[in-house]
């Protein structure tokens, strides 16, 4: 309980109240990378997804779930 009226706390300061100061615009690049980085993250997303999934079957042949 102790610990989660600290996390609480933290989450509303950073969901629910205003900030303090003026905050930094993000820099144009930053929209660049994060395409960059969807686009490169995509295909292991999909890989690994259809790796879980043939594992998943195999796991539910074990015992005997298909």
């Amino acid at each position: 309980m102790v610990a989660a009226f600290y996390y609480l706390r933290l989450l509303r300061a950073m969901w629910f109240e205003a900030p303090v100061g003026a905050t930094d615009k993000p820099s144009p690049d930053a929209g660049i990378l994060a395409v960059g980085a969807a686009l490169f993250t995509l295909p292991l997303v999909l890989a690994a997804l259809n790796l879980i999934d043939t594992q998943a079957h195999l796991a539910a042949a074990a015992f005997g779930l298909n």
